[in-house]
């Protein structure tokens, strides 16, 4: 596995206005370090939309898996072929569902927290799923 891939891991939230992207640590890394890295122009990415769910449901959430199941799937797929090659393809989706859970669970938590007080502290968000090559 090359650096890139590994400091890709780390790679939590995307914030997405314009071209920036931008990454922070999920809630259960807070105080360890964090690497910041970018997507690279190579690497393909898929975008999420979130803004007809209701993700403080169950129903919500499920939603919300399949189309990112099905982005990593594209993404994958245009990275290192169908299939072509199982160890990539697997290294590749394990990699897009590295970044994208916590992006979902933030995701989640935000809806959550709408819900219950009428507001939350985290930004709104795009799920960014990027397919290391």
């Amino acid at each position: 596995m090359t650096y890139y891939k590994r400091i890709a891991l780390f790679a939590s939230v995307a914030f997405t206005a314009g071209g920036l992207v931008a990454f922070s640590a999920p809630a259960s890394a807070q105080g360890q370090q964090l690497v910041i890295v970018s997507e690279r122009a190579d690497n393909p990415v898929r975008r999420v939309s979130l803004k007809d769910l209701n993700l403080a449901t169950a129903e919500g959430e499920k939603i919300l898996s399949r189309r990112v199941r099905r982005a990593v799937s594209s993404a994958c797929h245009e990275a290192v072929g169908h299939r072509l090659n199982l160890q990539a393809d697997q290294s590749c989706r394990d990699l897009a569902w590295d970044g994208a859970k916590p992006q979902m669970a933030l995701a989640v938590q935000r809806a959550r927290e709408i819900a219950a007080t009428g507001g939350s502290k985290i930004a709104p968000v795009a799920i960014s799923i990027v397919a290391v090559k």
